[in-house]
């Protein structure tokens, strides 16, 4: 089963769900983290022992500008925007490359090779029995989209896959769902998340498949968040609470479901929801 967790924008504590989800699950049956939001990869807050590091690479096009006489033909014929014409340079994309050789191919000068090109890297390592699985992007590369595709080898088909997704204002939202079984919103109380709370119901329409709503780090105010998921028919899977010993730091927000029984509580009767949820 894959579970996905998605958010508007950054901050809504998505990552500490998806971790702390896991970990109340771990002990019950396999479960696998992984950590698709590629540019801001945090599950190594985690004290993880890492046993795996696999980089992700591509053949990816160079140009000798030594022997290159400008002509642009690159630029003119890549269907994929790897070559940018710059005044009277060129700036190359390496991520775009689909290996075609259509560069090459129309090179007068016979100045483009193909080599491989770092994308990123894909750790794998275990947490008391979790597998935690999380993809990074090269510092050098600017698009890794072929990274994200890569982590889907990591799935376990026997087990809970609990998938932290890059949110919706990054580029890799949509990729980094991976065909999940069940996608779980998570959103914060404010009005700016109420509006990107509809692009991702929206969004988990589209592809059609089960979704609810939590609404995280919840304050009195926030019953709005509620009555917008009952008035457009929209699962509502309840709230976590604003902790503040959780925002002061005192309490380490990845191991939650320690702090109290209260939590452990909260993070099983989620669980419950998304299994009802996912099975209708």
């Amino acid at each position: 089963m894959i579970v996905a967790l998605v958010s508007g924008c950054c901050g809504t504590g998505r990552t500490t769900v998806a971790a702390n989800l896991a970990l109340v699950l771990k002990d019950r049956f396999p479960v696998t983290l992984l950590d698709c939001d590629v540019e801001q990869s945090n599950t190594v807050l985690l004290p993880i022992n890492w046993q795996e590091k696999v980089a992700v690479k591509i053949n990816a096009p160079k140009i000798s500008f030594t022997n290159c006489s400008k002509c642009f033909n690159c630029v003119k014929n890549c269907r994929f925007g790897v070559f940018i014409q710059f005044k009277n340079s060129i700036v190359i994309l390496p991520e775009r490359c689909a290996n075609c050789g259509i560069c090459s191919s129309f090179c007068v000068d016979h100045a483009i090779s193909l080599e491989p090109y770092t994308l990123g890297y894909i750790h794998k390592g275990d947490y008391h029995g979790l597998t935690v699985v999380e993809a990074r992007i090269d510092n050098s590369a600017v698009k890794a989209t072929s990274l994200i595709k890569r982590i889907r080898s990591y799935i376990d088909p026997y087990g809970l896959n609990i998938i932290d997704c890059a949110p919706d204002i990054s580029d890799y939202d949509s990729c980094s769902i991976i065909c999940p079984d069940f996608i779980l919103i998570v959103t914060g109380d404010s009005r700016q998340e109420r509006k990107w709370l509809a692009k991702a119901v929206d969004h988990s329409r589209k592809v059609n498949r089960p979704f609810g709503v939590l609404l995280n780090m919840a304050s009195n105010n926030s019953s709005f968040i509620e009555e917008y998921c009952q008035e457009e028919d929209i699962p509502y899977l309840g709230s976590l609470p604003y902790d503040e010993e959780l925002a002061s730091g005192l309490i380490d927000n990845y191991q939650l479901f320690n702090h109290s029984t209260t939590w452990q509580e909260r993070f099983e009767q989620l669980w419950e929801y998304i299994l009802d949820l996912a099975s209708q």
